[in-house]
């Protein structure tokens, strides 16, 4: 078993893993089969410290600098990929809303090739996605869809779709934290969203 967390301020996401080992001749331990899952931990704002007017906009990554999204699982014989790319949420607190949007998203996966610094790794376009939902109190819940469709060996299918699921964290809705899931049928993503701290998020009238 294998178990990774990554902390930035208020909240802390992770994963475990558990990977049945691959053979001598087969080690590529992203595309190894096995069991996965991801969680969000931290410090919730209070129900009674949640804005009620207004909206604010949360960022994270870059194209030149993605972020850590998750894991795509290929159902359809091509590699599995870990995923990176850019996160922007608007937060809407008077009507109750948040929608948002992967972007810049790639997919890296290994070759299955080695040389003397270990296996070699490429990357790939993946897919963009949208997010849709709600707010309840302090909590996030709504659904998630593909927007684009790279349609290569790493790429889900257009008509993906999936949840997401989370809140805010931080003594003043500082920061968005969800885990977020796409489903084509065959082949399907999982991963944790986390946004960056409020001094760089952007308060709306």
């Amino acid at each position: 078993m294998e178990i990774s967390i990554s902390s930035l301020g208020w909240l802390a996401s992770g994963s475990w893993t558990v990977t049945n080992v691959p053979t001598v001749a087969t080690k590529d331990t992203i595309n190894a089969s096995g069991n996965v899952s991801v969680f969000i931990m931290g410090y919730q704002t209070p129900t009674s410290a949640m804005p009620t007017t207004g909206s604010a906009i949360y960022h994270a990554g870059s194209a030149a600098q993605p972020v850590g999204l998750g894991a795509f699982f290929n159902g359809n014989g091509g590699p599995s990929a870990a995923l990176a790319g850019q996160i922007d949420i608007t937060a809407d607190f008077a009507g109750g809303t948040v929608n948002g949007t992967l972007t810049n998203t790639v997919a890296v996966y290994g070759t299955g090739t080695y040389n003397s610094n270990g296996e070699i790794f490429a990357k790939l376009p993946w897919n963009n996605v949208a997010m849709t939902g709600s707010i309840s109190g302090n909590t996030i819940s709504g659904t998630s869809s593909v927007t684009s469709n790279p349609a290569n060996l790493t790429s889900i299918g257009p008509g993906a779709t999936g949840t997401i699921k989370g809140g805010f964290y931080g003594p003043t809705a500082d920061q968005i934290g969800l885990i977020w899931t796409l489903s084509d049928g065959k082949s399907a993503a999982l991963g944790t969203i986390t946004t960056i701290s409020k001094s760089n998020v952007i308060v709306l009238p």
